[in-house]
């Protein structure tokens, strides 16, 4: 994953063998999520090895892909690796509330990364609306088209989108018809998007006065969840992980301190099969019987 050599190889093999005797995971998925953070985040350390867990958690309890996790997360917005646990708690939170996938939040997230930032809202702010409309049945292309519109007069009129969007959402909400609800919904969001956002919002089915703009809530949720699911099984494969580290370690050093005598016993074994295949086949023969006798 890194291409790290000499020292830096060893530093990113001991942060690995780290999150491994923590964790009933196995070494290719550590590996994994060691060297993919350590590619995109240019973290090494501690840092390295808490990022990596959240991401190997995350990956786990949401059944995704790590690699593609960390791909996604960067994609979307250019995050600090200090913010990676409030992001991936965030999403699982959403996740966890709405029925959807990550995997399909964040595509949606990704897919309409522009059109959101164009109207100013901020990376949670972004994922609870999403995740509004998904699991409200909400088309998010329409919805964001309608958005996009009511940014655009909000500030014609030298409003901020939240002055324009809460005078307007309690207008609808109130509206004695559904007809006088659309047309209010037509001055804010356009034609476009005005039947869509307007039947949502009479419903209850997305409330725009409510998208948190802070994550910080959401910092421990990936790993309660991963804690609280945890099974005896998964308890005795950490401790089987631990084993097979300190078994490596006993391993590689006793493979060095028998090196050389591998080396000469070697040797003596390829001088003894020179000699034997220089004999004639009689002189072969009589060695075997007397080896076998």
């Amino acid at each position: 994953k890194t291409g790290a050599t000499d020292d830096a190889l060893k530093d990113l093999k001991e942060s690995a063998n780290n999150v491994f005797g923590t964790m009933p995971e196995d070494m290719a998925t550590v590996g994994e999520a060691i060297g993919e953070v350590n590619t995109r985040f240019h973290t090494t350390g501690d840092e390295l090895e808490s990022t990596s867990k959240q991401f190997i958690q995350f990956a786990s309890i949401n059944d995704t892909n790590i690699t593609q996790s960390v791909d996604q997360v960067m994609k979307a917005w250019n995050v600090d690796a200090s913010q990676t646990g409030n992001l991936l708690g965030l999403l699982t939170a959403k996740a966890q509330e709405t029925g959807i996938s990550v995997d399909t939040l964040e595509s949606e997230v990704l897919d309409n990364n522009s059109a959101l930032k164009q109207m100013g809202l901020s990376m949670p702010q972004s994922i609870n609306l999403m995740a509004q409309f998904d699991e409200n049945g909400v088309n998010a292309s329409t919805a964001l088209a309608g958005l996009k519109k009511a940014l655009q007069n909000a500030t014609s009129e030298g409003k901020t989108m939240d002055e324009a969007l809460k005078d307007t959402i309690g207008s609808i909400k109130n509206a004695k018809t559904d007809t006088e609800a659309l047309k209010i919904a037509q001055e804010l969001f356009g034609k476009k998007g005005a039947a869509e956002m307007a039947t949502a919002i009479r419903e209850n089915r997305i409330d725009l006065n409510d998208l948190s703009s802070s994550m910080k809530k959401y910092g421990n949720t990936v790993e309660s969840t991963y804690n609280n699911t945890k099974s005896p099984l998964d308890n005795a494969k950490t401790a089987m992980n631990n084993a097979k580290i300190a078994m490596a370690n006993f391993g590689e050093t006793a493979l060095q301190s028998a090196a050389p005598m591998i080396s000469k016993a070697t040797t003596k074994v390829q001088d003894l099969t020179k000699k034997f295949t220089s004999l004639n086949d009689k002189q072969q023969q009589t060695v075997l019987k007397v080896g076998l006798v």
